[in-house]
Formats: C-alpha cells, sequence, structure tokens
C-alpha cells in the first residue's frame, strides 16, 4: 500500500526536523521509503530521512536512517522487519542555513 507523506515541503536548516503524517502498517512489516528532492537552497547541502516506529503514537524510535541524499528521486533500501504498529518519517535539512523542498512517500508490505 503506497501513501504519499509529503508534497513539495520546505525543510529548513534552521527549524529543526519536519515530521509526517503516521501511517499504520496493519498486517505490513517491511517499508520501502522514496522521496525525491526538488531543490537545495541557500546553503542545505542534503536531506537526512529517518524511518521512525511507534506502538501508541507517542513514543517514537528510530527505524532506519538514510543520510545524504541530493537532489533528484531516490527510492531507498526496504526497512524489513519492522515490529511496530505505525511509521511516520522525519525529515532533516543538512547545512548551513538552507532549505530543502522534498516530496516523499511509503510503500509497505509484508515479507
Amino acid at each position: 500500500m503506497y501513501t504519499q507523506l509529503a508534497s513539495r515541503l520546505a525543510v529548513t536548516t534552521s527549524g529543526g526536523a519536519e515530521f509526517s503524517q503516521a501511517v499504520s502498517l496493519d498486517n505490513a512489516n517491511a517499508a520501502k521509503v522514496e522521496i525525491t528532492i526538488y531543490n537545495l537552497a541557500a546553503g542545505a547541502t542534503s536531506v537526512t530521512l529517518d524511518v521512525e516506529g511507534s506502538n501508541d503514537m507517542q513514543n517514537w524510535s528510530q527505524v532506519v536512517q538514510y543520510t545524504g541524499i541530493g537532489i533528484g528521486y531516490s527510492a531507498q533500501a526496504n526497512a524489513t522487519a519492522i515490529a511496530y504498529q505505525f511509521v511516520r518519517l522525519k525529515y532533516l535539512s543538512v547545512g548551513a542555513g538552507g532549505t530543502a523542498i522534498i516530496g516523499a512517500g511509503v510503500n509497505l508490505a509484508k515479507l
């Protein structure tokens, strides 16, 4: 099941991390993240993306982290054996005082 989580979202290096909505895993235990970096401006050099998991939507733990994502489309490696009820994405723009414009989604599957 595919869910779009960000569309032309501005993430600034000075504003801290941005988070997507939570997505229920239902019976899935794997996630494949896709991200498109449309623009890196005014000092932003890349984007770091975390897949986080939670059972109560209050306490979140990092499942996997992808770093150094640059401009263009990128389909990240599968995150498998996810033992949580919900996942969300955490986006962080890396660099000195810049902004990244991103789009992102996640495909969930039972593997």
